[in-house]
């Protein structure tokens, strides 16, 4: 009968007969026959062997259980997120080195106690948690602040899951806490970059709108303008009609103003840049507003007598100081308070709060303006639309204000910011780059009367705008020249080669559909490069120059066109004479 010789009861009975022989005697074994004790024999030896074997196998799963278990205490105690063991009691029962530092304690301290580690706000959640945990018996995610043994505070996120009852029938939870303050961290700094990119970019929209209403708006005023202009140089002192056109002019002027102030915002504004001394300009345009600023504010002016110049334009520059210190008496109101001014010189732009600035403001040396008021202040709503155009906080409000400002400043390469809180009062900082130049004293203006002169000859004036085309040839005309007019860039080169030999000037608007008038300029130049050409348009010298790329316009005037400025530039490029 074949046996199994690894079946204990086979096991068990061969080692009775074995202990039966021994104890038995010699005499005894010798009775028993030969082959049975060599059958014997060989069964304890195949079994010592089995039993080597055994051995064998039993050292090698114990070495590979050590190994597991060393292996799953580092991956324990090493772990990125600490692990926490909480009984039905929420006590720590087990908990690892990461999940004790976490926390500034001893592994051994964490033990048996309740976790009760969470901030002082966030004991509902963390216990809200740990119930549905127990209730649904699914993994749970919270988010919540733990508190150190040194007091600090810092965010975690919880993942729980309901483990296996013990050998006790007590039911455990599993608890993995990560450390997310930095992750939170850069959420926020995430949320506040977009939330700025998301400003910047209405601005810019609002910059490309207000840009583009001003072009048409000097197109329109031209003509306004040039009537108005034709009319009253005809008209004779005494005709009752004279005072109405002033009056049409006037506000034609304003609307100009309105119209610089909008392509200011844009950052595309028309800059007359000289070199200028800050501090001169804040003296005087404080001067002025003297009369007009509340005897309950007070006017505290700490400025630095060393700063180095800035090349700007001194009225848009003005504009900006005065905007700033009117609105800093605004908001202080009717009571007691100060506006202080402040120049200096930094290496970088300032940039407290809310700032509006480049990206990487270029390096190098900067003047600032920081005008500081005890007012109000403002709170985060505000301070959003600040810069946009037409918002007020005041029931009379209109204009432009701040967002002129920030097109201004923009425009000449500064940077501006503003920092309020309510009731703390608003500090804005305007910085320009420096420049090593001297200042320049301010030259008399050149009171030239050019209806006096009179020009010969044939111009040629490029525009897409009918009523421009037509207001300008009548003053051109008034002033002794024949005009050829025409609205596109191309059918301009045809009639350029047809008239070459009469054509004294060329007049083109910068802007025009299908061939603007750097492109038209060029071509014109390849016919014939002797023919002075005047570039019109609405944008300052200094945002279009770079279009030019070297072949640069004999002139620029600007829009909405003035008579005297045009026929100034017409008698300084072809002469003509007086009369």
């Amino acid at each position: 009968m074949k046996t199994n010789a690894r079946d204990p009861d086979y096991i068990e009975n061969l080692r009775r007969r074995a202990e039966a022989i021994i104890a038995a005697g010699p005499r005894a074994m010798s009775s028993v026959p030969s082959a049975d004790l060599q059958r014997l024999v060989n069964e304890l030896h195949i079994h010592q062997v089995e039993l080597e074997m055994q051995n064998d196998e039993l050292l090698k799963t114990q070495i590979y259980l050590d190994e597991s278990r060393r292996m799953y205490s580092d991956l324990y105690d090493f772990a990125p997120v600490g692990y926490f063991s909480i009984d039905n009691n929420n006590k720590i029962s087990q908990v690892n080195l990461p999940g004790a530092r976490m926390l500034g304690m001893d592994r051994e301290i964490l033990l048996g106690k309740h976790f009760k580690f969470y901030g002082p706000d966030d004991g509902d959640t963390f216990h809200l948690h740990i119930n549905k945990v127990r209730k649904n018996g699914n993994t749970e995610t919270c988010e919540l602040k733990l508190e150190k043994k040194d007091g600090s505070i810092f965010d975690a996120r919880l993942e729980s899951v309901a483990t296996r009852k013990n050998e006790k029938g007590v039911s455990e939870i599993l608890t993995t806490v990560s450390d997310i303050t930095e992750l939170i961290n850069i959420e926020k700094e995430r949320l506040i970059l977009e939330k700025e990119v998301r400003h910047v970019q209405r601005l810019e929209s609002l910059g490309v709108l207000a840009g583009g209403i001003a072009h048409d708006f000097n197109n329109i005023l031209t003509s306004v303008l040039g009537n108005t202009g034709l009319m009253l140089m005809e008209l004779p002192d005494d005709s009752p009609l004279r005072e109405k056109l002033v009056d049409i002019e006037t506000a034609s002027k304003r609307a100009v103003i309105l119209a610089q102030q909008m392509l200011a915002y844009s950052g595309k504004g028309k800059f007359d840049v000289r070199t200028i001394n800050l501090n001169e300009v804040i003296m005087d345009i404080s001067k002025l507003l003297e009369s007009s600023i509340s005897r309950q504010v007070t006017m505290e002016f700490k400025l630095d007598k060393n700063i180095p110049a800035i090349e700007a334009d001194v009225a848009q520059i003005q504009q900006v100081v005065m905007n700033l210190i009117t609105n800093a008496a605004e908001a202080i109101g009717d009571g007691n308070g100060v506006v202080t001014v402040v120049s200096g010189i930094t290496m970088a732009p300032e940039s407290d709060g809310q700032g509006l600035m480049p990206t990487e403001p270029p390096s190098g040396e900067y003047v600032y303006i920081k005008v500081v008021d005890s007012g109000i202040g403002m709170n985060e709503e505000t301070l959003e639309r600040l810069f946009d155009p037409f918002f007020s906080t005041k029931f009379s409000g209109r204009g432009l204000g701040m967002s002129a400002v920030l097109g201004i400043v923009h425009g000449h390469n500064g940077c501006i910011s503003v920092d309020s809180k309510p009731g703390d009062g608003t500090t804005f900082t305007v910085s320009f780059p420096a420049t090593n130049k001297e200042a320049q004293i301010e030259a008399a203006r050149d009171l030239d009367q050019p209806h006096k002169w009179r020009g010969t000859g044939t111009i040629l004036l490029i525009d897409d705008e009918k009523p421009v085309l037509k207001i300008v040839t009548k003053m051109l005309e008034k002033y002794g020249f024949t005009v050829i007019t025409v609205d596109d860039g191309e059918r301009a080169q045809a009639i350029f080669r047809e008239n070459i030999d009469k054509i004294v000037c060329v007049i083109v608007d910068f802007t025009m559909p299908h061939m603007n008038g750097i492109e038209c300029m060029r071509r014109l130049r390849e016919i014939r490069d002797d023919v002075p050409i005047v570039m019109a348009s609405g944008y300052s010298v200094e945002d279009i120059a770079s279009r030019f790329k070297g072949d640069t316009p004999d002139a620029f005037v600007a829009k909405p066109l003035h008579m005297h400025d045009l026929v100034n530039i017409l008698k300084g490029l072809i002469g003509g004479e007086l009369r």
